[in-house]
């Protein structure tokens, strides 16, 4: 399903070394990861963020070929839009965010001696604490 073109914040820094194609790759890739674009959203063309954003039309070009590349965007002869399976590999992002953050919380237990029926009894408190908090 193809949606309407989505405004982009997109905040360029030139105080840093990172090439600005890179930075407009991240803050697109981010916005995607964190659903605030999602599959089938329409981005700005490449000469509407280059203007947006004051930058060159092969500065953008690039940004958005990795973005390609990654599979997070796909182009047609109506624009570029987020993919469809753009929401897979967000999922599949926080998956493996999840495992990294939870092997850390496995090495603090072990660290202590808390035991995997502790540690699942404090997550499970803290899983219904904070979801009757939202």
């Amino acid at each position: 399903m193809l949606r309407k073109k989505k405004p982009m914040k997109i905040e360029i820094k030139h105080d840093t070394n990172m090439p600005i194609y890179i930075q407009l790759y991240e803050q697109i890739k981010e916005q995607i990861i964190y659903g605030k674009l999602k599959s089938g959203d329409k981005i700005p063309s490449y000469r509407e963020l280059a203007k947006q954003c004051d930058v060159s039309m092969i500065t953008v070009i690039t940004a958005y070929k990795r973005l390609s590349e990654d599979k997070l965007i796909v182009k047609s002869q109506t624009g570029c839009f987020v993919s469809e399976i753009a929401g897979t590999i967000a999922a599949e992002y926080h998956l493996r965010k999840i495992e990294d953050n939870l092997k850390d919380v496995i090495l603090s237990a072990k660290t202590i001696d808390i035991g995997i029926e502790e540690l699942h009894t404090l997550m499970n408190e803290l899983w219904h604490e904070y979801i009757t908090s939202l």
